[in-house]
C-alpha cells in the first residue's frame, strides 16, 4: 500500500509532537479511566488499533523492528510471511496515526473538567524546546451517543497550529459502535496573520469505523477518504473474536484483496496476490506449513 499522501500530515505533525512518541500506547492503555463523576466513558484503544499480539507485534508505538521477527526455517514460511505482512501494516499504515493515537491516550489519562455547554474537556499540556503544546479532547453526550473532538495547538512559528481538529467522531452510549474521522492540517506560510486568525483548517484523510459485537468480539474498518489521494478508497479491516481473527486489506487502485486469518489454537492462513500464486497458504497449531483444508 502506498502511503505518501497519508504521511504528509504525519510528517508535519510528527515534527510538532515528537514528544508523544515517548508517551506511546501500550497494552495497558486499552481501558481508559474516567475519574470525574458524570463524565462520558472514553472508548478503549481497541477502537483505533489492532491486536497483533499473535504475531509478537506490540501496539502502536511499540511494534518490534523487522529484524526481531523469527527467521524462516523452511517449515514455517507461511506463518513468517503472514507475520511480516502484519508488521508491515503496523509500521506503514499505522505510522500515519501514531501521534494522534498517542495524544488520545495521553489526554485521556488526565482528569476531565465539565464545560459551560455541558461538554467535558480532557487536557494535556507540555513544553519542549521552549515551545508550548496543548492537546484538548472534548466529549459531549448527544442523545444516544457521545460526540468527540480532539484539538491541538502550539506556538511554534515554523509550524503553527491553532486548535486544529486532529480527529473527531462518535461513540454509542452502550459502547456498541462508533467512528473516528482523522484530518490533516492545511498549513500556510507562517505569517503573523495566520497565527492569530481562526482555527487551523483541515482536510479529511482517514475514517475508522468500529463495532463491539459481543464479549471479546469487535471489528475495525479503516477507509482512506482523502479526496484525490493515490490511496483513496483503500480499506483495512480488522476483526477479532474468541474463535478467529482476521486482517483484510483492499487496494482500490489495483483491485486486489489481501487476507490473513488466525485461530486461538495457533493455526491460520494467508491469501494474497503475490504469494503462493495467489492461493491460500496455511500453517498448523505449531505454525508449521501444511496443505490447506
Amino acid at each position: 500500500m502506498r502511503k505518501t499522501s497519508l504521511l504528509r500530515s504525519t510528517l508535519c505533525l510528527g515534527l510538532v509532537f515528537g514528544l508523544l512518541g515517548s508517551v506511546g500506547c501500550s497494552d495497558d492503555d486499552d481501558s481508559l479511566s474516567n475519574p470525574a463523576p458524570g463524565s462520558p466513558a472514553l472508548p478503549s484503544m481497541s477502537t483505533m488499533t489492532m491486536d497483533l499480539s499473535f504475531f509478537g507485534i506490540g501496539g502502536v508505538g511499540a511494534a518490534p523492528a523487522a529484524a526481531e521477527l523469527p527467521v524462516a526455517t523452511g517449515t514455517k514460511t507461511n506463518w513468517i510471511n503472514a507475520a511480516t505482512r502484519a508488521l508491515f501494516v503496523q509500521l506503514t499504515f499505522y505510522d500515519a496515526f501514531e501521534e494522534p493515537i498517542a495524544a488520545f491516550a495521553a489526554a485521556a489519562h488526565s482528569i476531565p473538567q465539565q464545560q459551560a455547554d455541558g461538554s467535558w474537556l480532557w487536557t494535556f499540556i507540555f513544553v519542549e524546546d521552549e515551545i508550548d503544546y496543548g492537546i484538548f479532547l472534548y466529549g459531549q453526550v448527544v442523545d444516544d451517543h457521545v460526540a468527540w473532538r480532539m484539538e491541538v495547538s502550539n506556538n511554534n512559528p515554523a509550524l503553527p497550529l491553532d486548535h486544529f481538529v486532529w480527529f473527531d467522531g462518535e461513540s454509542m452510549l452502550d459502547d456498541t459502535a462508533g467512528f473516528w474521522q482523522f484530518y490533516m492540517p492545511v498549513l500556510s506560510p507562517p505569517v503573523l496573520a495566520d497565527i492569530v486568525s481562526a482555527a487551523t483548517p483541515g482536510l479529511q484523510s482517514v475514517r475508522m469505523d468500529w463495532q463491539n459485537v459481543g464479549i471479546g468480539e469487535h471489528g475495525l474498518n479503516v477507509l482512506v477518504n482523502e479526496v484525490g489521494s493515490a490511496e483513496e478508497g483503500d480499506v483495512l479491516a480488522f476483526y477479532q473474536s474468541p474463535t478467529a481473527s482476521t486482517i483484510g486489506y483492499h487496494d482500490e487502485d489495483m483491485q486486489e484483496d489481501h487476507n490473513i486469518t488466525w485461530y486461538p489454537d495457533g493455526s491460520g492462513s494467508i491469501t494474497v496476490p503475490d504469494y503462493n500464486n495467489g492461493q491460500s497458504a496455511c500453517w498448523d497449531v505449531g505454525q508449521e506449513d501444511i496443505a490447506c483444508p
